[in-house]
């Protein structure tokens, strides 16, 4: 990607780990994330949604794509311990 589109992020998500930004110049930032224990998890359905939502939202307020994937995974994680489902 970095030739076919330089001053390009890739940012790859690597669930309980956290995630990487790729930079143009081959440099990984990592932005860990708090791993919740399977237990607590209440539903996950919707967690990859939710952190893209967060995550498009946060960016465009502030440019800032670390501070963004910080909030998505706070976002991502407010989702694994609240549940849509109606009873």
């Amino acid at each position: 990607w970095n030739a076919m589109a330089p001053n390009t992020d890739i940012l790859v998500t690597q669930g309980p780990q956290g995630a990487s930004i790729f930079h143009d110049n081959n440099n990984a930032h990592n932005i860990p994330t708090r791993p919740m224990p399977q237990e607590e998890i209440i539903d996950s359905v919707g967690c990859g949604d939710i952190f893209t939502a967060a995550l498009t939202y946060h960016y465009f307020q502030s440019r800032d794509l670390v501070s963004a994937v910080q909030a998505a995974h706070r976002a991502a994680r407010a989702k694994l311990v609240s549940s849509n489902a109606s009873v």
